[in-house]
């Protein structure tokens, strides 16, 4: 088989020992060759290697086949193109040599390096690594010179695997007929893109454009020609990054930190590419920033544990990135709290977290939103060497930098997680504007799926369902010693410490519901009424249009989602009310209470002020039974949960699949239907009638409280995740 590799290099380089490799100097014209073939033959365009870079050599091998050794005639010529420091591989890191390419290349046309994944759609994943009116242009040329490419180019747009470098093994047929398409379009989209002003990154356009067409070409032409993936193996890093590790270990050898920042800095603004995967192969820039950083604003005596203990930025820098600082240096997880909402609950999570974490052993510290530095706290962040930062439904991560391009938190160089008590739908802001390393902690199973599925800006989602609080009066003592010592006596049958809002006779249109939806929230409400089990969105999903769109089927759930809110306080009502209506004893908190319009018309109905934290607990801790209705959290766990049964009171829960999954009804709680209100309602008052065997309930109940839903537990479970959510 007739085949040559041609290796385009503008350094001197190492050539691997096969005759198939022929090394290629571009942008040779004018310049050393180190003994290499030249890209400047004949007809050529070496000068404008600052724009095009491998493109040079590529162009000259066309034109110039003879100046190559390639032979005219033969059409099954088998074309190669790598790059210096990328090779196709054989696998286990060799090179490719001369038989296995003539295996690979058996009844194939065209081999393409192995696709990569990519965090998002192709169009937008250039967009934030070029200027994404080159690749908007470009796609313009293409469709003028050659329409019926226009499908294929859309499409892979919408890649999200891509392959790279333009390595290629292509037949001469193949190679010659995809140049002359190539280079027509890339010549004309010269004569109309201005590149006055760029810098020499982005001058490189053409180069990195001709990535993305050869896609387009190969999906255009899929069903003639034979094409195959092989992978690639790097031989040595690239010339700028090695030349930029090597400064930046000098200049942390001299205590020259900031120089040092500043020159990254600047590397990085002309050479973004020193930083990918393909340049940095170890990956070592991102974690020698990460030190100096934090050197810059040490002490002197954080200075010089690093510079004694470590021979060089390169070993203190992977030290630092695998075990961070010693105690005394360890960066701290910063907790926004300030928002009061649903008596405080955020808040009572941040401290609860928070606490925990320092107890097992982590720097802590608390920024309070509301206050009048909290700005200049939150913008000091991006000077520091921080662990983590942590929002309870929070919306300051969603704030730009003086303009719409950068948030706030992109500058923090740690990752970013915002607990979200409610529903996604109901936090689309806080979902869909987000900083980079942005992670959501949530209670509910369901909610992660559908934070996965639709709303992509989200990098992950984790389950940490919240803790219950143990009384300090009571803590380590067990049961019968503490909350459960006189459980039999204690003065309530039934509290309830959620709020009420009466939504009964509420319309689609009193909830502000747009009239061309208001139809559908009916019986979108009507469906879910009349299914309780099921979720929001599957119940949406069957009655809306089977061809809708995720983004589509997001924007109709947001116009209708206070139906959930309404057929969630339908069910809380009805269960308070059979409740009342049986009989029972029942004692509810909170000025939301004085809008029940039946609030007089119940002896047994008893209305307290609210309370809030410990004070919550205690009030739990006066009662056999709490009630809990889930706010249509499907597979949720929420707080009520875990401090009905750390105060050493029975709780009384509807079902959801991490409670049903996890606890066993009539041993450690109560687990009720919403469909079988009345079965509920029969078997609390006879269970009311037998205090002690609602005592043994409360008594496990408690035990597993105590020993798993603490946030000591939390906390190492947030810890664990922490570990796989690098920067």
């Amino acid at each position: 088989m007739n085949a040559k590799v041609f290796v385009m290099t503008h350094v001197p380089f190492t050539l691997p020992k096969d005759d198939i490799y022929v090394p290629v100097r571009v942008g040779a014209i004018g310049q050393d060759d180190f003994g290499y073939q030249r890209d400047d033959h004949g007809d050529n365009i070496s000068k404008k290697n600052h724009m095009y870079s491998e493109l040079t050599g590529v162009y000259d091998i066309w034109k110039n086949p003879d100046a190559f050794g390639i032979a005219e005639d033969d059409p099954d010529f088998v074309i190669g193109l790598c790059h210096y420091r990328r090779y196709f591989s054989e696998g286990g890191g060799r090179i490719m040599m001369r038989p296995y390419l003539e295996k690979l290349m058996n009844g194939i046309d065209v081999v393409t390096s192995d696709r990569i994944e990519i965090p998002e759609d192709f169009h937008t994943y250039y967009g934030e690594c070029h200027p994404i009116e080159d690749l908007d242009l470009c796609g313009e040329v293409l469709k003028e010179l050659y329409p019926d490419y226009a499908k294929a180019f859309d499409e892979v747009m919408g890649y999200k695997k891509i392959c790279i470098g333009n390595l290629v093994l292509m037949r001469k047929r193949v190679f010659d007929q995809y140049c002359e398409w190539l280079f027509k379009i890339l010549f004309s989209l010269e004569k109309k893109l201005d590149l006055s002003g760029r810098d020499a990154q982005e001058t490189r356009v053409y180069g990195f454009l001709s990535e993305e067409l050869l896609m387009v070409y190969l999906l255009k032409n899929k069903d003639d020609l034979r094409i195959t993936e092989n992978k690639i193996t790097l031989v040595s890093e690239k010339a700028e990054t090695i030349k930029l590790k090597n400064a930046l270990s000098y200049l942390y050898s001299r205590g020259e930190y900031y120089d040092a920042i500043l020159l990254f800095d600047e590397v990085v603004r002309v050479r973004p590419d020193v930083l990918y995967e393909a340049s940095d192969t170890n990956g070592l820039l991102p974690k020698m920033k990460k030190l100096l950083d934090y050197m810059a604003h040490a002490k002197e005596e954080e200075k010089k544990y690093f510079q004694n203990t470590f021979e060089g930025l390169t070993e203190a820098a992977l030290s630092f990135d695998e075990k961070g600082a010693p105690d005394l240096l360890k960066p701290p997880i910063i907790i926004y709290t300030g928002r009061d909402i649903c008596y405080d609950v955020l808040n009572s999570f941040a401290r609860g977290l928070g606490e925990a974490l320092r107890a097992c052993g982590e720097e802590v510290e608390y920024i309070d939103l509301t206050l009048s530095d909290a700005t200049e706290k939150v913008l000091s962040l991006s000077k520091r060497n921080i662990k983590a930062v942590i929002g309870f439904q929070s919306s300051a991560f969603s704030l730009f930098l003086n303009s719409k391009n950068t948030y706030i938190h992109d500058l923090v160089d740690a990752p970013k997680f915002n607990y979200a008590t409610d529903a996604p739908i109901w936090l689309s802001d806080i979902m869909k504007a987000c900083p980079k390393d942005y992670y959501i902690l949530t209670h509910d199973g369901y909610y992660i799926a559908f934070i996965k599925r639709y709303f992509h800006n989200v990098k992950d989602a984790f389950l940490l369902p919240p803790a219950g609080n143990d009384l300090p009066e009571f803590r380590g003592k067990s049961f019968l010693e503490g909350v459960g010592k006189d459980f039999e006596n204690r003065p309530v049958d039934v509290i309830f410490l959620g709020t009420f809002r009466d939504y009964k006779d509420f319309t689609p249109e009193q909830f502000g519901i747009e009239e061309e939806y208001r139809e559908l929230s009916e019986r979108f409400f009507s469906l879910m009424e009349k299914e309780p089990s099921l979720l929001p969105e599957d119940a949406l999903h069957s009655i809306v249009s089977e061809d809708i769109s995720d983004s589509e089927f997001l924007s109709v759930f947001e116009k209708v989602r206070p139906m959930v809110s309404a057929v969630a306080e339908e069910y809380r009502r009805r269960v308070i009310m059979a409740l009342l209506d049986a009989g029972i004893d029942f004692h509810v908190y909170g000025s939301s209470w004085l809008d029940f319009p039946l609030k007089d018309s119940y002896e047994n109905l008893h209305l307290h002020d609210e309370v809030t934290g410990d004070d919550a607990v205690r009030e739990l801790s006066k009662a056999k039974i709490s009630l809990n209705v889930m706010f249509w959290h499907k597979d949720g766990f929420t707080e009520r949960v875990a401090n009905s049964m750390m105060a050493g009171t029975v709780l009384l829960t509807d079902e959801t699949e991490c409670i049903k999954s996890q606890y066993e009804d009539g041993k450690e709680m109560l687990i009720f239907d919403l469909k079988r209100i009345d079965k509920m309602v029969e078997r609390v008052s006879e269970l009311l009638k037998v205090p002690a065997d609602l005592r043994k309930i409360a008594e496990k109940g408690f035990e597993r409280a105590s020993s798993e839903d603490t946030w000591e537990e939390r906390a190492k479970l947030f810890l664990s995740y922490l570990k796989e959510c690098p920067v």
